[in-house]
């Protein structure tokens, strides 16, 4: 598949999107949501014929080093869920950006909470008997409000001074604690069920951001995905490198068993890694399973199939051996490594590089230097090995 790239486009974004550069990952991300929804009817049938919820873990890993595009892929791929009418697309959430002591769980309940009341609002686009409907789902949130006392966080002003009917919620964590902190997770399902039912859709679809540059916040949202957001009918989109989630995964793992480290200190670290390392891979594997993991290309695996629409359509390989022969004035047995080190920056950063240089190359003469000196760092070490 050959990729044209215009070096005079404004938007780097388009650069990034699922629209043009990873192609493969958008159709594998669709493939996904497609599978995701079909599988909804067959397990409602079981969940139905034992009496029980069922369990899932639908996450989508969208994998990739910094740099590489996640965000504006799930951006654009967010944009072409809006138009799937069985799927509710919420808000983006950067647990990042949320409070210390303030729980994601939260966020997420008060995401749909706030899109179900928006919908119901709308008079023209509220088909059901409303009164029964708006009945069971306020139960349903009601419910679930009852057993949030377990989680961290659920003691802040932020719960407290607004969100859902607080006087509600402050009742309702002063009753039925113990047995509705059980029934946390069947709660939530119940939940997402009848908050689906007034809005019309299959699903919900909700993307995490960031959730790897945090080993506080990582942590505490892979167990939440562990423990509730198991629902067939929220299919959740998390951004990361794996490799982060597995050092996340593996500290998860040596909290578990030696939160205190005394069997470390009295016995070694050695003698237990082999056993974290098999519960760290069997975690990642439950929670982010490898069918539902998708990689994004890097600029090395694509350079021979972007053609550069400024030059001729040359290809990005070459554009990059005419950048490199004039700015760095290398011979042939050097030029690679240069090549190799531009290459492994993020597709972000080379393409604003590549613009930049094509637009000011003519009108500044300092330019070539600002360019030479920008991966200075990483080419002095590499020509160094």
């Amino acid at each position: 598949m050959v990729i044209e790239i215009d070096l005079n486009e404004t938007n780097t974004k388009s650069f990034n999107s699922g629209g043009l550069i990873q192609e493969n990952a958008k159709s594998k991300f669709f493939n996904l949501i497609n599978k995701l929804l079909l599988e909804i009817p067959i397990r409602e049938d079981y969940k139905f014929s034992k009496n029980s919820f069922l369990r899932v873990h639908n996450t989508i890993l969208i994998n990739g080093k910094r740099g590489v595009g996640k965000t504006s892929f799930i951006l654009s791929m967010m944009d072409a869920l809006v138009d799937k009418l069985d799927i509710c697309v919420l808000n983006i959430i950067d647990p990042t950006l949320i409070e210390t002591k303030e729980h994601v769980f939260l966020n997420i309940i008060t995401s749909i909470k706030d899109r179900v009341e928006n919908y119901s609002k709308h008079a023209q686009n509220y088909h059901h008997d409303n009164n029964d409907s708006l009945r069971e789902w306020k139960n349903s949130l009601k419910n679930l409000a009852g057993g949030l006392s377990i989680l961290d966080g659920i003691g802040t002003n932020h719960l407290e001074d607004s969100m859902w009917d607080s006087p509600e919620l402050i009742l309702e964590k002063g009753l039925s604690n113990s047995k509705q902190g059980k029934d946390l997770e069947e709660n939530f399902h119940k939940f997402i069920d009848e908050s689906l039912k007034i809005i019309g859709s299959k699903a919900f679809f909700l993307v995490l951001d960031d959730i790897d540059t945090s080993l506080e916040k990582g942590i505490s949202i892979m167990e939440t995905l562990r423990k509730y957001l198991t629902s067939p009918k929220l299919i959740i989109s998390i951004l990361g490198d794996i490799d982060l989630y597995s050092i996340l995964s593996r500290q998860l793992q040596w909290e578990k068993i030696d939160s205190k480290k005394i069997l470390i200190q009295y016995e070694g670290k050695e003698k237990y890694i082999p056993q974290i390392e098999h519960l760290e891979e069997q975690y990642l594997i439950k929670i982010l399973k490898p069918e539902n993991r998708i990689d994004l290309d890097n600029l090395s695996d694509l350079k021979d199939n972007i053609k550069i629409k400024n030059d001729n359509n040359i290809t990005l390989n070459g554009y990059l051996d005419n950048v490199v022969e004039e700015i760095y004035l290398t011979n042939n047995n050097y030029k690679k490594y240069y090549i190799e080190t531009i290459l492994t920056q993020s597709i972000r950063s080379v393409f604003q590089i590549l613009k930049f240089y094509n637009n000011q190359k003519e009108q500044n003469s300092n330019f070539p230097n600002i360019i030479k000196h920008t991966f200075y760092t990483t080419l002095k070490k590499k020509l160094e090995d």
